[in-house]
């Protein structure tokens, strides 16, 4: 699961994926628009991805994330 927050902690996107990868790596295509519809604005965002294996375990990261304007 991925997790996009404003800084006052709303989550302005989402989203849940059950693609699985041999390399470790799994891409998650997204348009940067919120979970209504709209674009985001520029600034700067926090993001927690969430992996939960097989047997159980759950990984938990989080980092900033920055949208500029083109």
């Amino acid at each position: 699961k991925i997790e996009v927050f404003d800084t006052s902690g709303r989550i302005v996107w989402d989203t849940a994926t059950q693609n699985v990868s041999t390399n470790g790596i799994i891409v998650v295509d997204w348009n940067l628009c919120g979970n209504g519809g709209h674009s985001l604005t520029p600034g700067i965002y926090l993001y927690r991805c969430t992996i939960v294996f097989d047997e159980g375990t759950r990984r938990t990261a989080s980092d900033k994330l920055i949208i500029i304007s083109d």
